[in-house]
């Protein structure tokens, strides 16, 4: 297993194991993101992500964004939110890292919510980011583009 690299650049693009359920058309569907810890595949450390075999059966399409496409001004109960990627590389799965929502930082929280992340406590602000996050997805039906 590799050492983490940090940061992620923000350009690097980051793949996403998804099923035909997660999908309607082009579009990724709020339930397909995990809020805590959305799992990615880092572009730098996976050699061909059409070739790579999914996780699961099920799971057999792929999404893909970048950092600079998150959302930069979700506001929820009159909280800033921000969305960040973390390298978690794994044992088997050295391109492993995860994309995660916090609070942004602030005068009296200078780091926000980073690296941990925090989900919101209310229901409709967790679907919220879940949906400004599968929004920012890009959903590649066959090989995505290189």
């Amino acid at each position: 297993m590799r050492d983490r690299d940090e940061p992620i650049p923000s350009s690097e693009t980051l793949y996403r194991w998804i099923s035909v359920g997660d999908v309607n058309g082009d579009e990724v569907l709020p339930h397909a993101i995990d809020l805590a810890r959305t799992s990615v595949n880092r572009d730098k450390y996976w050699d061909d992500p059409a070739g790579s075999p999914p996780f699961t059966k099920e799971k057999n399409g792929l999404a893909t964004t970048c950092e600079d496409r998150f959302p930069t001004d979700v506001v929820l109960n009159e909280v800033g939110y921000e969305f960040f990627t973390f390298d978690l590389p794994e044992n088997d799965n050295d391109a492993h890292a995860e994309i995660r929502s916090g609070r942004k930082p602030t005068k009296d929280r200078p780091g926000g919510d980073r690296p941990d992340g925090k989900k919101p406590g209310s229901a409709a602000a967790k679907a919220t980011l879940r949906t400004k996050l599968a929004e920012v997805m890009t959903v590649h039906p066959a090989r995505p583009p290189r």
